[in-house]
């Protein structure tokens, strides 16, 4: 997947936020970094963005979509974004190397991934794939950690009995398949959905006892955190009455608040997917 850059939703804090001086309201920019640029993924932000709940916890938000888990954690650890959202393996294995980050928010309870597989193919179980070509988003996502877990449990190990191809996400993913580079997509729901949309239909092999691995989530460093807990309650705030719209069917329809937020600011970029 391209790094795609300019995902700027900027929302200046009202008049009376900006009267108050000092405190908890003050004005505060802070960049988060997604491994992605789907709006399905990320709704719940984008919900609390279009709905202007990070206005009013004073926060001005500047959403960088990069490429993978990876680049999300190697964003946040250079000091290029506050908080990101990675997956679980990559946050485990970061932490094995020092990093000092901690979930903030898990967004996803439940698996976000699955072991994809077109739909009128004879594999049935990942066992099926033994000597074959298995596509992933990127080398090092939450995906490849997320796949490789599965594979590990049928008795496979990567190198020898299967093989990962980045292949980028949901709609770059389609071409490996159509030029049949791929017999597998270890993707996310998103990456589902565009491929279908793709004329790709596919099936499901994850087996039950891994669906409830939980996905991504925002992460902060504890560094950051103990420093500005004002700032990572805010966001926690304003995404979680984000969720809650969505859940409820409150929250402005996606499209909607993206092109309300494409015409306030024109030329910075917005989600395309």
């Amino acid at each position: 997947m391209t790094i795609t850059q300019g995902l700027r939703c900027a929302a200046a804090a009202g008049a009376m936020l900006a009267g108050l001086a000092g405190g908890a309201f003050a004005q505060t920019n802070i960049t988060v970094a997604v491994p992605n640029p789907s709006a399905v993924t990320w709704a719940p932000m984008w919900a609390a963005i279009g709905e202007g709940y990070f206005e009013d916890e004073g926060l001005i938000l500047d959403v960088q979509a990069v490429d993978g888990s990876s680049s999300v954690l190697q964003a946040m650890s250079s000091g290029q974004a506050e908080i990101g959202a990675p997956g679980p393996g990559p946050v485990l294995g970061a932490r094995a190397r020092g990093l000092d980050v901690v979930f903030i928010y898990n967004l996803y309870p439940k698996s976000v991934f699955g072991l994809l597989v077109p739909a009128d193919s004879d594999y049935q179980e990942p066992a099926d794939l033994a000597g074959e070509v298995i596509g992933v988003g990127t080398a090092d996502g939450a995906e490849v950690s997320f796949a490789e877990a599965i594979l590990s449990g049928a008795g496979m190990s990567r190198g020898e009995d299967y093989t990962f191809l980045p292949v980028g996400d949901g709609g770059t993913a389609a071409v490996a398949f159509l030029r049949e580079e791929v017999e597998a997509y270890a993707g996310a729901i998103s990456d589902s959905a565009i491929l279908a949309s793709r004329g790709i239909d596919l099936r499901e092999i994850t087996p039950d006892e891994y669906l409830g691995f939980f996905g991504n989530g925002y992460a902060v460093l504890e560094s950051y955190l103990a420093e500005n807990p004002e700032v990572v309650e805010g966001f926690g705030r304003a995404l979680v009455r984000g969720m809650e719209d969505e859940e409820a069917g409150r929250a402005k329809p996606l499209m909607d608040v993206v092109a309300r937020l494409e015409r306030k600011y024109e030329g910075s970029g917005h989600p395309k997917e």
